[in-house]
């Protein structure tokens, strides 16, 4: 069974970034319940799966998410007990924060040598001359209405 059978509605889906929306049918229902859900061990991720996959199965298909920069993962820890067994946490990948992060990264990289402190003085530079424009604009109109004197008859 994919996601597309998968009863979800339309916000849950524009919900999702396109990197998810476009992967392929197990992947991208492993990604939707991370993205939805929250942060899921791969055992909490298998209980909720449409249709049972083996646990080896579900690693595998979140270590390639992993790797196409879609989840991440950390370790958790476990208790003593269970010291020599090692569980991750897949979470998103892609969050607003990363988006914007890398959205700057790329502009950076194809406009001003890769250097994010050269696009942030561009930025300023920018906004300081909008600004200067702007007040400027805005004086020569004040300057060019005529003044409301309360002494004059405007009915006349």
């Amino acid at each position: 069974m994919h996601i597309r059978d998968v009863p979800m509605g339309a916000e849950q889906l524009a919900a999702l970034p396109p990197q998810v929306q476009h992967l392929a049918g197990r992947e991208r229902e492993l990604a939707s319940k991370i993205y939805l859900h929250g942060p899921m061990t791969a055992e909490a991720l298998e209980a909720q799966l449409s249709t049972k996959l083996s646990n080896s199965a579900i690693r595998s298909m979140l270590a390639r998410l992993c790797e196409k920069g879609v989840l991440t993962r950390r370790r958790r820890s476990l208790a003593a007990s269970n010291a020599r067994k090692v569980a991750f946490v897949y979470l998103p990948a892609i969050t607003p924060e990363a988006v914007k992060r890398r959205a700057l990264e790329q502009l950076a990289a194809d406009y001003f040598d890769g250097s994010l402190l050269v696009l942030l003085q561009s930025a300023v530079e920018l906004l300081t001359v909008d600004e200067a424009a702007s007040r400027s604009k805005f004086g020569a109109a004040s300057q060019a209405r005529p003044s409301l004197n309360p002494g004059v008859d405007l009915a006349a």
